[in-house]
């Protein structure tokens, strides 16, 4: 009860300072609020925002991990409150990039650089990413979302991502997050993103583990605990978990199915795309 009154009050004292920012017009007000942010985030985590735009989305949720288990309410959180960041800051960019007058002195020194919007576009995509990563795994990780509106920030943040080539480890949550709400569908489209994103990084070359991983290792099937956020699985072993996916959906009625947004016939024409692509793995 404790933790949730703390949480609770966080997130209060994080909504107040939101909404200081809704129709703010001065640049200076912006960047009073993202101050305000980032003495919050200080003093409720233990970290700044510059720090948390420096490091990893794997190091930050190693901060919430304690005894080998995720605080995934506090993690999610951080992540909203990232995202909320990330918002501002780009607001905030995107002033200095047409009216570099805008930013305000302090001790003779501005802010902010004047940005050039590539940088801003980029810094924004980045800090989006990670934010959305670490709400993803929050999520899996059974956060309370009546705490924060988590999964319409993450649907919103997937939306202006949609353009970007989202790294594995998005993916791969993406893909367990959208299975465990039922939406198989966009689990389905999200799963081929991930078994993609191995040639893609591999620029075409052979995975010469593929053919003696498929025909000799014992496969454990992978739900994220074994295979810790995917990064690192071979092809064969992504192939596996796609397997191991329609397996599981393939229990269920056909009424479910349709309901989760992937007809029976569609989940089949799947299953066959991924023993094509085992069989060119093979081949390759």
């Amino acid at each position: 009860m404790y933790q949730r009154d703390y949480l609770v009050r966080m997130i209060e004292e994080m909504a107040a300072i939101l909404g200081k920012a809704v129709g703010l017009r001065e640049q200076s007000e912006r960047i009073d609020v993202l101050h305000e942010l980032d003495e919050l985030m200080q003093k409720r985590f233990r970290i700044n925002g510059g720090l948390a735009d420096r490091l990893t989305a794997d190091d930050l949720q190693r901060l919430f991990t304690r005894n080998g288990a995720i605080h995934a309410d506090e993690l999610q959180a951080f992540a909203y409150l990232l995202l909320e960041r990330a918002k501002l800051e780009y607001e905030s960019d995107l002033r200095l990039q047409s009216d570099p007058s805008s930013a305000r002195p302090a001790d003779g020194v501005y802010l902010h650089p004047h940005p050039q919007l590539a940088e801003v576009e980029a810094s924004y995509i980045q800090r989006l990413s990670k934010a959305l990563t670490l709400l993803l795994e929050a999520m899996l990780q059974g956060s309370d979302r009546r705490l924060v509106p988590a999964q319409q920030r993450a649907l919103e943040a997937l939306e202006l991502l949609k353009m970007v080539r989202l790294d594995d480890r998005t993916l791969h949550r993406l893909w367990r997050w959208h299975e465990t709400d039922r939406r198989y569908a966009e689990a389905e489209d999200a799963l081929f993103r991930w078994l993609q994103s191995h040639e893609t990084q591999s620029h075409g070359t052979q995975d010469h583990e593929a053919a003696d991983e498929m025909e000799g290792r014992e496969y454990l099937p992978v739900d994220g605990r074994e295979s810790a956020d995917g990064t690192y699985l071979t092809l064969s072993e992504r192939i596996r978990a796609a397997e191991a996916f329609y397996d599981r959906l393939s229990a269920f009625d056909d009424a479910q199915l349709e309901q989760g947004g992937l007809p029976r016939d569609e989940l089949q024409e799947g299953l066959a795309d991924v023993v094509h692509f085992r069989h060119t793995a093979i081949r390759s």
